[in-house]
């Protein structure tokens, strides 16, 4: 007779052979789901690169459309942040200043009345993207706005490293807001019920690359104008793709 073992050792050596099966399955499962993961980082990226670089052409080219002759007249390129003083222009002024640090102000005191209002439809992404850094943007921005308008009041102060690093700043965080912006309204069109399904919900990343490509190129010195409140009207149009997509999430 031949000896075949007991249930007990059946049961052990049929679950032993299937063991790598269901191994190489959930192994399988993992990096279908990577590579799932990483197709959809590079489809958002590649959106958000294209969309940042369409927007940036389009607000290159919405002033002169609207007041050729006066965007003509204002719209002078400084490349690399080099101004010349035939054609630079910066205010100085107590007023400008004053406002600014006045913002800076307001924008703090609303930000901490956004934190301890909370409530059940606030969650900590949503927070993150409009307390943490949406108003953290635009506080940067008038604080480096501000110190750049009191204390950089003649052409060679201007055209100084620090300068740039301040007006970058300045101009720079309200480029990326609008990675802010976008990225509030795709987190309250996820946790919203009553999105419309005509509207395309979008992620974070693409917001991300979409504010970081602008940021970028005015960081290298290639979005900035003999008048530096020119190089904020610019950056001031780049936002309207997450303001309309933010107002379309919200009506």
């Amino acid at each position: 007779m031949c000896y075949s073992g007991t249930a007990e050792e059946q049961r052990s050596s049929s679950s032993t052979a299937s063991m790598p099966l269901k191994m190489k399955t959930s192994l399988s499962l993992k990096q279908t789901t990577t590579l799932s993961s990483i197709a959809s980082y590079v489809g958002q990226g590649l959106i958000g690169f294209c969309m940042g670089l369409a927007v940036i052409l389009f607000s290159l080219w919405l002033p002169f459309f609207l007041t050729p002759e006066a965007a003509n007249a204002v719209y002078d390129p400084a490349p690399g942040f080099q101004y010349s003083a035939e054609l630079s222009h910066f205010d100085n002024s107590p007023m400008t200043y004053l406002t600014d640090y006045a913002l800076v102000v307001l924008l703090s005191l609303l930000s901490w009345h956004i934190y301890t209002l909370g409530g059940e439809k606030t969650t900590s992404a949503l927070q993150k993207w409009t307390i943490g850094l949406l108003l953290g943007c635009y506080a940067s921005s008038v604080l480096a706005g501000g110190v750049a308008h009191q204390f950089y009041t003649t052409l060679e102060m201007r055209n100084s490293w620090s300068f740039r690093l301040l007006w970058s700043i300045c101009v720079g965080t309200v480029y990326f807001a609008s990675a802010c912006m976008g990225s509030a309204a795709s987190e309250v069109a996820a946790k919203s019920s009553t999105t419309t399904n005509y509207l395309p919900t979008t992620g974070s990343f693409v917001w991300i690359v979409f504010g970081t490509t602008s940021t970028i190129l005015y960081f290298y010195g290639l979005l900035g104008y003999q008048r530096p409140a020119c190089d904020i009207f610019i950056a001031g149009i780049t936002q309207f793709p997450p303001t309309a997509y933010t107002m379309l999430i919200c009506w």
